[in-house]
């Protein structure tokens, strides 16, 4: 069964997970947070980690792109919701290692405002939830 909508939001920093947390709050919503693309190759899967769990009653998952080895990390430091495209044998194989520890592999990402391209993250938060 599909997801139902939901609001998602990439976040690129701990400025934006937080920023998200207190809309969220205010508004009484759950928004998915997405972490930035490529971003856990450039700023390494633990400290996405510490990252998201700034905000601990939202969900959120790790973009790996096709990095099979980003998610085997991802999942050692305790990622368990993981976007990673690729080849069939290896997402089977990530999707196994998700099932043994309660996680979930997510082929598709749903739309999501990226924060990282706001002028003003605070203002196009608060539009984009509003909606």
């Amino acid at each position: 069964m599909p997801d139902p909508p939901f609001p998602a939001v990439i976040v690129h920093s701990t400025a934006h997970v937080r920023l998200v947390r207190e809309s969220a709050a205010r508004l009484g919503m759950c928004p998915l947070l997405l972490t930035a693309p490529g971003a856990a190759a450039y700023a390494g899967v633990a400290y996405l980690k510490e990252m998201a769990a700034l905000a601990p009653e939202l969900d959120a998952v790790i973009d790996c792109g096709s990095e099979a080895g980003l998610a085997m990390a991802a999942i050692r430091v305790g990622w368990r919701d993981l976007h990673v495209a690729g080849d069939e044998v290896v997402l089977t194989k990530i999707g196994d290692m998700l099932d043994q520890v309660g996680g979930r592999l997510r082929r598709d990402l749903p739309p999501a405002l990226d924060l990282g391209a706001a002028d003003d993250p605070g203002v196009a938060l608060e539009r984009y939830l509003a909606a």
